[in-house]
């Protein structure tokens, strides 16, 4: 292998090297970079199931990266029958 010269430049924040490469040869090889920043977006760590209330609930997920999908629970409801004859449902 002859060496015609070398390769100069610097890595930006983007991962892009910049620099210059004469044409004459043939440029082979792996670049690898260590990941040195953290993820863009934190991962999300609350509950990924949850029960309807009669009241307002709010996962924490703006901007947070999921691992899994959220599961919405049926609304909890008990039926029995009353001395009517009909039923008597109880919600919640």
């Amino acid at each position: 292998m002859t060496t015609y010269g070398t390769i100069t430049g610097r890595l930006d924040g983007a991962c892009v090297l910049h620099g210059t490469l004469e044409a004459r040869g043939q440029l082979t090889g792996t670049l690898t970079l260590p990941n040195l920043t953290p993820p863009v977006h934190p991962t999300y760590g609350g509950p990924y199931e949850v029960t309807p209330h009669f009241y307002e609930q709010q996962l924490q997920t703006k901007s947070k990266l999921m691992t899994d999908d959220v599961t919405v629970e049926i609304i909890p409801a008990h039926e029995v029958t009353n001395p009517a004859g009909g039923l008597t449902v109880t919600i919640g």
